[in-house]
């Protein structure tokens, strides 16, 4: 799993309450309070595993088998990217030039 993997809630993810998509109190690597927090933050939009990690202040390895055994147990899914360019002119997608102008502005109003 790269770092840059886009992740989303899977079927079992959009499920709520504490014992949803085999979230719960018991112990395991699917119970832990991480997995909890990184399946709350995709379900309130798609997240990097590079952002989950830094969210949740835990190494990226340990990031990845937190989100390796949400991804087994359905909870959550591999996004499927936007295509990157139009097929019919070759350029840059909306979807991607609204994102990086966003980006921008995010970066500017930052800084």
């Amino acid at each position: 799993m790269r770092l840059d993997t886009v992740l989303t809630p899977g079927a079992a993810g959009h499920a709520t309450g504490p014992h949803a998509a085999g979230i719960d109190d018991g112990a395991g690597a699917a119970g832990a309070p991480e997995a909890a927090h990184a399946l709350g933050l995709c379900r309130v939009r798609d997240c990097t595993v590079a952002e989950i990690a830094a969210t949740l202040g835990r190494p990226v390895p340990v990031t990845k088998i937190i989100l390796s055994d949400l991804l087994d147990c359905g909870a959550l899914a591999v996004a499927v990217p936007a295509a990157a360019t139009d097929p019919v002119t070759g350029r840059p997608a909306p979807q991607v030039l609204e994102a990086l102008l966003a980006g921008l502005r995010n970066h500017h109003a930052a800084v």
